[in-house]
């Protein structure tokens, strides 16, 4: 009959748990040897027994067959148990770190040098996900940092669009970051076209005298259990309008994806 020993437990337990690192890529090597230090230390403890030294056998067992066999079914039962616990410890974190480490993060900004005291009225697209609806919170969120302005959401002929209305020099700007499971507010709205060369954004002023620019960002890191990535998309644009009315302005667009 095949003795199992504590070393035979010790080298299952090791295997099970390098294996199952493995395969969900486990990241955090700290909290990995943690967890199987505290659960092959328990085990060793558990099984320890007296050995017996015999010159013409070397080291045995000091028990009889049939105590032999019954306590290879006990270590046999806690093997399996040890396998089990490792491998949901081992779950459990790796889905914690996941989750942790997975995030989105929108930043959308607008600056308005006026060449000019008059009041005026300016229109630009804002951040939307790919069926084009604008995050519900983006109007509360969005911050004026510098100059007074009035804000408001509303439906052009174009689509959604932000009116900004104010006198001066004025700068805007909304950051969000969230969980991988949020939406990703990665285009624009009043934009056509997804190419550098060819997108193309609607602007409307009702006065001549400024310069908007306008900067938009969408990344995100997303961790798998046999995968990661992360990407990022942005819109620049910077516009001096010339004249009243709508026209549209030149995107600087670019994406990245690892």
């Amino acid at each position: 009959m095949v003795e199992l020993g504590a070393r035979h437990i010790v080298y299952a337990v090791v295997v099970t748990v390098a294996i199952w690192s493995l395969i969900t890529f486990l990241f955090c090597i700290s909290i990995l040897i943690i967890t199987a230090s505290v659960i092959l230390a328990a085990v060793y403890s558990s099984l320890r027994k007296r050995w017996t030294e015999r010159p013409e056998k070397g080291t045995t067992w000091a028990d009889d067959k049939g105590a032999l066999r019954r306590n290879n079914i006990r270590m046999a039962v806690v093997l399996v148990v040890a396998i089990l616990v490792t491998a949901y410890a081992l779950a459990f974190v790796k889905d914690y770190i996941s989750d942790s480490e997975s995030w989105i993060r929108h930043s959308y900004s607008v600056s308005i040098d006026a060449l000019t005291t008059d009041a005026y009225t300016v229109m630009c697209p804002v951040p939307c996900d790919s069926d084009g609806t604008v995050y519900e919170g983006f109007l509360d969120e969005l911050e004026v940092v510098d100059g007074v302005a009035v804000l408001t959401l509303l439906d052009t002929e174009h689509g959604q669009a932000l009116r900004i209305q104010g006198q001066g020099d004025l700068e805007l700007e909304w950051s969000a970051s969230w969980s991988i499971d949020g939406e990703r507010f990665w285009k624009m709205t009043m934009t056509e076209g997804s190419e550098e060369e060819t997108a193309t954004s609607w602007v409307y002023s009702d006065n001549e005298g400024m310069i908007v620019e306008l900067d938009h960002s969408s990344r995100y890191k997303e961790m798998g259990r046999l995968f990661s990535s992360e990407g990022e998309t942005y819109y620049r644009f910077t516009v001096e309008p010339e004249g009243v009315g709508w026209e549209t302005v030149g995107v600087e667009f670019g994406e990245w994806f690892s």
